[in-house]
């Protein structure tokens, strides 16, 4: 019996140490970004690169805000999300129920957010259909960031790291929907 609590006991401790790892490669493109949001420019493109900034420059953020309209960009976002989940919704709710199969609210909290990472992430179509920076979108709004020659990565990086609050806050609000319509999709 001690040999088999110590070999559950090595098996647990490979398991969350896999999992820790796994969580580290995950979060450090956005730890990574958030320290870059804080660099100068010559500093973010710096060989071999600094993992913490010189300086902490939260001009940057300033410098993100004035570029680009964020309210109107947030607002437009947030009304293509709300078009798309609403349409989404709609009908898929019209297709289930047509074959008897009811949906639940944590599957339809499920399938709102994943139509709203879609639509927020969605790149291509809004810049193809708009050219006027008042009617970006967030996505579409940070790619006019980029410079044809030369980009300022501090600020992209922090008007990225502005970018990310709805889906943040997003993910707040619904986890526990989320987790749960994420749940009823795998099998037992």
């Amino acid at each position: 019996m001690d040999s088999l609590q110590k070999k559950y006991r090595r098996n647990k401790i490979m398991i969350y140490g896999a999992l820790t790892l796994g969580a580290v490669l995950m979060i450090f493109p956005f730890i990574w970004m958030l320290l870059t949001s804080f660099k100068s420019p010559a500093e973010s493109v710096q060989i071999p690169p600094t993992i913490l900034p010189s300086r902490w420059l939260a001009e940057n953020y300033t410098k993100a805000l004035t570029s680009l309209p964020f309210v109107k960009l947030y607002l437009n976002t947030m009304l293509l999300i709300g078009e798309a989940a609403c349409l989404d919704g709609c009908s898929q709710w019209q297709t289930f129920t047509k074959v008897m199969m009811p949906l639940t609210k944590a599957s339809m909290a499920a399938l709102t957010i994943f139509t709203a990472v879609f639509a927020y992430g969605d790149l291509m179509w809004p810049l193809i259909a708009n050219t006027d920076l008042g009617k970006m979108t967030l996505s579409a709004g940070l790619s006019t960031l980029r410079g044809q020659f030369t980009t300022n990565y501090p600020v992209l990086m922090a008007g990225s790291m502005l970018a990310m609050i709805p889906m943040i806050i997003l993910y707040l609000l619904f986890q526990k929907q989320f987790i749960e319509g994420i749940a009823m999709t795998g099998g037992k």
